[in-house]
């Protein structure tokens, strides 16, 4: 079964007035460290607990209080250590309010950037979260795509928000069900999943303001998501992909350049990305390295492992022993 740690149980602790200064230590320890101020009654309670799902970290908590308490991530949190990651939130219970305005209700789910300060203040009563870190570079949306909806709610009531909550509050309930392979893979769904949130909730905006700016990014997404489908298609290139979403080979290095990085570049670094996923499933454990990496495109096995120690610094066979040998 997937690795699963309870950082911190109430449960344990039948000393009421210790309880809430231990539940401050344990979050100070999470995989992505938050201080906790209040000064909450002796019927406090908590359970925290943290499951290894390869790239993804989830920690699922619940908390009942009858006196509200804070929950932040500061400047000098950020500065002491810092993942580079997102955190996406699906808050079940309780109404927690983000930052300073916005209030989370039940269901609601939002993205947050380690690398940017935040703090939430779950309201009294009980009060039930699932936190999923990943790091920044697993999300295959550009970041400034990204930034202006950190902290904001997505809906939830249908569609993808739907589905993303659904499944991210099931893993939260599960995390001590899935065997590891089951896990990894999960993970990816997830990460894969929010980009497809983003992606709608971009065209939907689009749809109703039509800026001018947002339709590059739109186009942008459209493309990514194209790549994507086709990962495995050793002959795909900037000219069919531009031939396929009927724009010229010009627009389309514009169109990624203006981000930070050629479209050869996001096409490996996603290739790249799926191998590793798959060297470190157990399922996948029989399957020579040279197949996997012929799977996502890449079928010069020299060059697979050229590029493969580039991008992580380890050969992919040795990648594959540290990831599946036993915890």
């Amino acid at each position: 079964m997937t690795a699963i740690r309870v950082v911190f149980d109430a449960d344990e602790h039948p000393d009421e007035g210790e309880r809430f200064s231990r539940f401050q230590d344990a979050m100070a320890k999470l995989p992505v460290p938050v201080g906790v101020s209040g000064e909450p009654r002796t019927d406090f309670w908590a359970r925290v607990r943290v499951g290894d799902f390869g790239a993804v970290t989830v920690t699922s908590l619940a908390t009942r209080t009858g006196t509200p308490y804070r929950i932040e991530r500061t400047r000098a949190h950020i500065r002491s250590g810092d993942p580079g990651a997102y955190q996406l939130i699906l808050h079940r219970n309780g109404r927690p309010r983000a930052g300073t305005s916005t209030v989370l209700g039940p269901s609601h789910l939002a993205l947050y950037d380690t690398s940017q300060p935040f703090r939430r203040e779950p309201g009294g009563g009980p009060a039930d979260c699932v936190m999923m870190t990943f790091s920044r570079g697993l999300l295959p949306v550009p970041a400034h795509v990204v930034r202006p909806v950190l902290g904001v709610p997505f809906g939830t009531a249908a569609g993808v928000g739907a589905l993303v909550a659904g499944g991210v509050g099931r893993i939260g309930d599960d995390l001590d069900h899935y065997r590891p392979g089951t896990a990894h893979r999960l993970s990816g769904l997830v990460v894969d999943l929010l980009a497809t949130l983003l992606a709608d909730e971009l065209v939907a905006d689009e749809l109703e303001a039509r800026p001018p700016a947002r339709s590059k990014e739109t186009l942008l997404l459209q493309i990514q998501s194209f790549i994507l489908r086709h990962l495995g298609d050793p002959t795909l290139s900037p000219r069919s992909i531009a031939a396929a979403n009927h724009i010229s080979i010009r627009s389309l290095h514009r169109l990624f350049s203006g981000h930070g990085h050629s479209v050869c570049d996001w096409i490996r670094d996603q290739r790249l990305e799926r191998c590793r996923r798959d060297l470190g499933d157990p399922l996948l454990a029989g399957h020579p390295v040279h197949a996997i990496a012929a799977r996502w495109g890449l079928d010069n096995p020299a060059h697979f492992s050229q590029l493969f120690r580039s991008m992580y610094k380890v050969n992919p066979t040795a990648y594959r022993t540290r990831a599946l040998r036993p915890s």
